[in-house]
């Protein structure tokens, strides 16, 4: 778990930007098939790559988003408006 004293909002958006990279990474991998010969067996590898990567970030960006919400930095009425707008 990270230092409750080093995370901040800061840090959140950061690791939410970061999370955002698969959408690159995957697009990466398919141009890939496209340029090259790619075996099934590097196109998996690749993709298991990616999965374990992509886990590694989620985990850390919901770590500390739990720390912020447990710091008060980010209130449950905070996540019920944002959950609300992007619902309406």
């Amino acid at each position: 778990m990270a230092d409750l004293g080093k995370v901040d909002r800061f840090d959140l958006e950061q690791q939410i930007m970061d999370c955002w990279g698969i959408v690159d990474d995957i697009q990466t991998v398919y141009s890939a098939s496209d340029s090259r010969q790619v075996s099934e067996d590097e196109m998996m590898n690749a993709l298991l790559g990616l999965q374990t990567i992509y886990q590694m970030k989620f985990e850390k960006l919901q770590e500390t988003f739990a720390i912020l919400v447990q710091q008060g930095v980010i209130s449950g009425e905070q996540v019920d408006k944002c959950l609300k707008f992007e619902v309406n």
